[in-house]
């Protein structure tokens, strides 16, 4: 895993939330 994925998985969370 690398910290790219888990920015993209963050950013997902984030536009999902809103």
């Amino acid at each position: 895993m690398t910290i790219k994925t888990r920015l993209e998985q963050f950013y997902h969370h984030l536009t999902h939330g809103f």
